[in-house]
């Protein structure tokens, strides 16, 4: 019956591991679990409409975060410094990101930014240094800030998205499909919960590549290219520590 928690509720809890969310809740505050840096994984129940600002910050040891269906807005710096995550998955209710909210995840991959995100905020993703953005939008919306992308890494505009805008589908290549080009570094692959990306193909429903993800840039404008996946998640390395950390042990469970 819980259904909002409030402001530093449970914010530097060094103990903390483990968190399992009661379905009623609508409301994560500001500070609600801020440098809570043990916890390894967050889950957002699908009632949940609001993540406050820093309400997740510095959690620095997390490395997966699930958004639920419901959520409609991400405050500022909520999920700041959680540097391990690779992938991230926007919900297409999602209508406002706020500034810095995911600063410091640097080993992220590639994310989705569906069009029925109306507000993005500063520096959202800044130090995300391998990063590729993916979105339907064809052009800058007027409500995303212009430096959202302050680490000027790879943006796809104008892609195909599935229905629930989480994973790319397609591309259609024009003179303005990809910009950032002069980044370091390569485009990132696309990223699907429970799939392997293997490349572009030129017909739909291939299921072998003609391009790599890279290769997007050497395509033929108005060529459409076909996301080409294979079920079972991508292995990655493990990303080590933070040395600085210190090596206490914890083990601790909330569950509301």
């Amino acid at each position: 019956t819980v259904e909002y928690l409030g402001v530093e509720s449970f914010g530097k809890n060094s103990a903390l591991t483990t968190l399992e969310l009661g379905s009623g809740i609508k409301v994560i505050d500001d500070y609600a679990f801020y440098n809570c840096k043990h916890l390894t994984e967050i889950v957002i129940p699908d009632n949940v409409e609001s993540v406050g600002n820093y309400a997740f910050y510095n959690c620095k040891r997390a490395t997966s975060v699930t958004f639920g269906s419901g959520l409609k807005e991400i405050g500022d710096y909520a999920f700041y410094n959680i540097a391990k995550l690779r992938t991230l998955y926007i919900p297409e209710n999602v209508e406002k990101i706020g500034s810095y909210a995911f600063k410091g995840g640097k080993y992220l991959i590639s994310v989705v930014l569906p069009s029925s995100l109306k507000t993005l905020g500063e520096h959202v993703f800044f130090g995300a240094t391998d990063v590729t953005f993916y979105t339907d939008n064809q052009t800058l919306p007027g409500e995303w800030n212009k430096r959202w992308n302050s680490t000027y890494r790879f943006v796809v505009w104008g892609a195909g998205l599935s229905e629930d805008s989480t994973y790319v589908t397609s591309v259609t290549i024009s003179d303005g499909t990809v910009t950032n080009v002069h980044a370091l570094g390569e485009i990132a692959t696309p990223t699907r919960k429970g799939y392997t990306f293997v490349g572009w193909a030129l017909t739909e429903g291939a299921s072998t590549a003609d391009y790599q993800a890279n290769e997007i840039l050497t395509v033929s404008v108005g060529t459409t290219l076909y996301a080409v996946w294979q079920e079972g998640e991508p292995q990655y390395e493990e990303i080590p520590d933070d040395e600085e950390d210190d090596d206490e042990e914890n083990s601790g469970t909330l569950i509301i």
